[in-house]
């Protein structure tokens, strides 16, 4: 990851027309550590980061890319893996039983959820690279969601009415699709938690099963299949996204009102 980021730093030095001599001394370093963050050699600390991004003209290209490779490298290794998933599939669905899911959720939704899983943690960085992935994935996205998320209030009313009014204006590009799971719908073998299925194009496909302490990426094809049975289930029972997203419209209404 910090090799990724230190290429990004040599074209970001190239487009600006610097020699590695010419841009170490004009924030500060020796043209020595500069190649060494530029080879991945060393971890690019914020504050040189900030310098360049500014003497590059990068105009927060730059930081944010840091933001991101950061938060990634504190990522554990089941998580950096559902993440690789993620940017190669052509089909993501995805069950989740207790929040909404990560890629649709706002800074301040995000924010809340760490700050009470991660007290006196800085998260600022995790919560920029959570809202950040979508933007990053060129799949079609498929999601399940008990109605009892939606009357959780993550962060607060007003937290939650911009959260579920972000969900509204993502379902109408047609790429994503959310579906609402009625409590009516019963007890079901999805409350276990949450899991993802991912499709590719060039390769057969996986799963993702989340649990208290982390996650598991899934490739036995038997596992695959029974997840994706679950998942068949699960949207069957579930409201279609027209009538979902009614109800989700009820639900920010009832937030802004107080």
């Amino acid at each position: 990851m910090w090799e990724e980021f230190g290429r990004h730093l040599r074209d970001q030095r190239n487009r600006s027309g610097l020699t590695l001599d010419q841009a170490a001394p004009a924030i500060g370093q020796s043209a020595s550590l500069l190649g060494k963050l530029e080879r991945g050699e060393r971890v690019c600390q914020r504050p040189t980061a900030q310098a360049l991004d500014d003497l590059y003209n990068a105009n927060g290209t730059l930081i944010d890319r840091w933001t991101r490779t950061q938060a990634r490298s504190s990522d554990p290794t089941w998580s950096r893996q559902a993440t690789e998933c993620e940017a190669r599939a052509a089909n993501i669905k995805q069950f989740n039983a207790m929040v909404l899911p990560g890629i649709l959720q706002i800074p301040a939704y995000a924010g809340a959820l760490f700050h009470d899983g991660r007290p006196g943690e800085d998260t600022r960085g995790v919560v920029a690279a959570r809202c950040s992935r979508l933007g990053a994935l060129s799949a079609s996205l498929e999601y399940v969601v008990p109605d009892h998320v939606l009357r959780t209030a993550v962060g607060g009313a007003e937290t939650m009415a911009e959260q579920l009014a972000h969900v509204l204006q993502l379902t109408e590009s047609g790429r994503i699709r959310v579906q609402i799971l009625p409590a009516g719908a019963g007890t079901h073998a999805g409350l276990a938690g949450h899991f993802r299925l991912f499709s590719f194009h060039d390769r057969l496909p996986m799963a993702y099963a989340e649990h208290v302490s982390g996650g598991v990426l899934i490739d036995d094809a038997a596992e695959v299949h029974r997840l994706g049975a679950l998942w068949g289930t699960l949207s069957a029972f579930a409201y279609d996204p027209s009538r979902s997203r009614i109800l989700i419209k009820e639900m920010e209404h009832e937030y802004r009102m107080g």
